[in-house]
Parts: C-alpha cells; structure tokens; sequence
C-alpha cells in the first residue's frame, strides 16, 4: 500500500469517526450531518463542499428624517382643513375666533410634539407605532387608549380628507349630471379606490 492510499484510508477513517456512523443518532442530528457532509467532502477532495456559504445581510430601508418624519406630518397638519374648512370657518366665526381656535390648535400640537420628543428620548423604540411607544414607557393601559384614539382620529380623519376631496372635485367640475351625483356615495367610491390601491402598494 503506497503513501496515498495510506492519506487516504486515514482521512476516511476520520470522517467515519467524524459522521459516527456506528451509530444512528447521527443522522437524526442536524450538527452531526453537516460535519459528516464536509468530512467526506474533504475526503474526496471537493473543496467547494467545505466552504461555509453565507447568505447575504438584509438590507432594510429606511425613509429618512425627510420622507419618514417630516412629509407624513406636513401632509397631516396642512389638508383639507386649510384648504376647504378655513374660509368657511372664518366666514361663520369670524377673524378674531378663528385665529384663537387656530392658537389653541397649534398648542396642542406644539404639547403633542414636545411629549413624544421626551419619551423617544428614554430609550431605544422599535416598531408598532404609537401604542408601542406609549406602553414601553407609561404603561400597557395608557398606551391602549391612546391607540385606541389615535386609530378613531386617523379614521375620522380619513373621512373628513376623502370628503373634502369630492367637495373640491365638485367645485372644479360640475358633477351633477355624474351617474352617482351624491357627494358621501362619490367620496365612498373615492375611498374604496384608494382602499384597493393601497391594498395593492402593500
């Protein structure tokens, strides 16, 4: 027997004692069966077998200060009601009331802003949004209610923007003569429209 079948009879040996195969408990084990897999391959030379294969990292992304932050809550604040409910409420209520109600408006935003600012600051906040933020840091109950109004006000405001945008569509076009002249049944038209797309964009 010469030196290479000598190599090779104790590298097989070795990957027997690597594989255990004696014994069956080996192959119900999932460590046990990759080291016997790259012992054998090393035995028969295939060296592309013992290479550790390493998926690549998922790269999550991310939106950003300016697209995460800032645009959402510009389109929430500056909407249908600067642009459609103002001149009414200015003609109904007057100059001096409507700048007091647009204060008290902006003040509870302003208190709103600076609260959220004390409490991302008290630690690391994962996702799940307002409810995950608020119970992580008052507590379960609070942030259960404060999710639960804050579902109700971007629901209610859902149907406020919709209706605001089937006033606006019916001031630049005359919809009368439309099949559906309604402006709630346009808007619920509008809304499942938007609903599907969304769906869809998901």
């Amino acid at each position: 027997m010469g030196q290479d079948d000598e190599a090779l009879l104790g590298e097989t040996r070795a990957a027997e004692a690597v594989c255990d195969i004696t014994s069956d408990d080996g192959l119900f084990d999932e460590a046990a069966r990759e080291s016997c897999t790259i012992a054998l391959a090393k035995c028969s030379g295939d060296i592309a077998l013992t290479l550790p294969t390493s998926s690549p990292a998922k790269k999550h992304a991310k939106q950003g200060t300016l697209h995460g932050v800032y645009l959402p809550c510009l389109q929430t604040l500056i909407g249908v009601v600067f642009f459609c409910r103002m001149p009414w409420v200015t003609g109904q209520a007057g100059v001096p009331l409507t700048c007091f109600l647009f204060v008290m408006c902006q003040s509870v935003g302003y208190l709103t802003a600076l609260s959220i600012c004390a409490l991302v600051t008290n630690g690391k906040i994962a996702g799940g949004g307002v409810y995950y933020l608020i119970s992580r840091t008052i507590g379960i109950e609070t942030g259960l209610s404060v999710g639960l109004l804050v579902f109700c006000g971007a629901s209610f405001a859902i149907a406020f923007t919709v209706l605001g945008a089937v006033e606006t569509l019916a001031n630049i076009f005359d919809t009368s003569q439309w099949i559906v002249a309604d402006h709630r049944l346009q808007a619920l038209i509008l809304l499942a429209v938007l609903g599907a797309i969304a769906g869809v964009g998901t």
